[in-house]
């Protein structure tokens, strides 16, 4: 997620990067095209149903609760202990559930998830982030509580789309595409490629502070 606009604070905490985790900044920041690019005009939420305060349009979790049907021999599907939780024992993301199970959106993207990303405009600086997904159907809600920021926005079978709000207000958009499978190195596993790992390759635009753009990874193992 992008980062809030408190530059100074942010750029002390940025400066800290250090070892893999400076390298990983500049893999997420200069890998293959993203394939999302998000409005680079603000015309104000595209959710206008989804936002702060707002009842979720959908319940939620998946349709028919977190118990499914194996999605192949020997895997679990996509059952979860519980909402924002981690992955049960065994469970294997690299096999989507059933998009009507998730209305439309291929993956359960429930949980936490770390980020690295680099602000390309107006002037560069690498960032990293945690924040906490909840999903309602193909709807997402996500917190990043260290930055006050927030975001409303729809999952259609491999793509997201996010709108921002920092302290309950709209500053600005992120999309992105979801992948899952084997994961090269990172700050936060030490496995060389991890099975089952998931990943968000996400560009974003924020209008708080004047103009500014962004892309960034999530990761979750």
């Amino acid at each position: 997620m992008f980062p809030h606009r408190a530059f100074p604070r942010r750029l002390v905490q940025h400066a800290l990067i250090i070892g893999a985790v400076a390298a990983a900044v500049v893999l997420a920041a200069s890998g293959t095209a993203f394939a999302q690019s998000p409005p680079t005009s603000d015309t104000g939420p595209r959710f206008g149903q989804w936002g702060p305060g707002q009842a979720a349009p959908a319940p939620e979790g998946p349709a028919g609760g977190d118990v499914a049907p194996n999605a192949a021999p020997g895997t679990q599907g996509d059952a979860r202990p519980g909402p924002s939780a981690a992955p049960a024992p065994g469970y294997a993301p690299g096999l989507p559930p059933a998009p009507d199970r998730w209305g439309g959106c291929n993956y359960d993207l429930r949980g936490t998830w770390q980020i690295v990303g680099r602000q390309t405009d107006p002037y560069g600086f690498n960032y990293q982030a945690q924040i906490n997904v909840r999903q309602y159907r193909n709807w997402l809600q996500i917190d990043q509580p260290s930055d006050n920021l927030s975001y409303y926005g729809i999952c259609r079978g491999d793509d997201i789309q996010l709108d921002v709000y920092a302290n309950g207000s709209f500053v600005g958009y992120e999309d992105g595409t979801v992948s899952w499978g084997r994961a090269s190195r990172s700050p936060w596993n030490s496995n060389p490629w991890a099975p089952n790992s998931g990943r968000v390759r996400a560009s974003w635009t924020s209008f708080a502070a004047g103009y500014a753009t962004g892309n960034e990874t999530w990761h979750r193992w």
